[in-house]
């Protein structure tokens, strides 16, 4: 049996190989690697932004004194009744997009506890490879702000459709989903802004993007 089982072994060796030890291979796809990366900067984005959001005193001043002088000036962010901006990030589903947006809102109401309700309308393009993405999005949003803070972190549900063109192909399909951001104050007449959400739809998509809010009023 031991001589008809080294057979089998040695039958089974390409020619050239010896006969040695068991060796294991373990080896990590490049792409996976990436994906993983991908995924844990999302998910931290998220998490501090939601930390922003749920804060019962908002994030604190940077500001520090030294012999009762600051040293890092602030002003606190409050939020105007129409905004109007543009921003640009990138767009992740199986491929990476360049993403551009402009985007506007109007002031609905207060909500109490330091918030206000906005009617938010949005106008996106996501390129890559010859495939674009126009996206029409409108949505709601509850935008918090804070004494003594320059942020203004806020959630946005929203719902809008996607007109999709790849080498003559042209479709158009729904989309919903929520994005969680922040706007911090840089100058009277702008304030940052800063936005993670997630679009579903037949065409899914993760969205980031950085931009700068124009205070129309104090222009």
């Amino acid at each position: 049996m031991k001589a008809t089982l080294d057979q089998r072994a040695a039958a089974s060796r390409a020619p050239g190989e010896t006969q040695g030890f068991l060796v294991l291979d373990l080896q990590v796809d490049p792409r996976n690697a990436i994906s993983y990366k991908r995924g844990l900067m999302k998910f931290s984005g998220f998490i501090f932004l939601l930390a922003l959001f749920i804060s019962p005193t908002g994030p604190q001043s940077l500001a520090t004194a030294s012999e009762g002088h600051s040293l890092v000036t602030h002003e606190d962010y409050i939020p105007q009744t129409t905004d109007l901006g543009a921003a640009i990030g990138l767009a992740f589903n199986t491929s990476n997009y360049i993403l551009a947006d402009f985007f506007g809102g109007f002031q609905i109401t207060s909500c109490g506890f330091h918030c206000f309700q906005y009617f938010d309308f949005s106008a996106r393009a996501a390129a890559q490879n010859g495939q674009s993405h126009y996206m029409s999005i409108i949505g709601w949003r509850l935008q918090r702000y804070f004494d003594g803070s320059s942020w203004g972190p806020y959630l946005r549900p929203f719902i809008g459709n996607n007109h999709y063109i790849y080498t003559g192909t042209v479709e158009d399909s729904g989309l919903f989903g929520a994005a969680l951001g922040a706007n911090y104050f840089l100058h009277p007449a702008a304030d940052a802004r800063f936005e993670i959400g997630h679009a579903f739809g037949p065409i899914p998509f993760t969205m980031a993007t950085i931009g700068l809010v124009i205070k129309l009023r104090n222009l």
